[in-house]
């Protein structure tokens, strides 16, 4: 019975071993597609107030006044 429970608790060892591997790189691969989000957010942003700027400009020179 003892040499079952030692290789019962090997394998369990080995097995969350390879869980706490895999949830340490999917905890660092969410990190970084958070952070990508936040990038991509903040140049999104960018882009609008640079397209609300341009509509304005172009609604300004067709002499649409606002």
């Amino acid at each position: 019975m003892r040499r079952f429970q030692n290789a019962l608790n090997k394998q369990l060892s080995s097995q969350f071993e390879k869980v706490k591997l895999e949830h340490s790189e999917l905890s660092e691969a969410l990190r970084r597609k958070l952070n990508e989000r936040e990038t991509l957010g903040v140049e999104l942003y960018g882009v609008q107030q640079e397209l609300a700027r341009l509509v304005q400009l172009h609604g300004l020179l067709l002499g649409w006044s606002k």
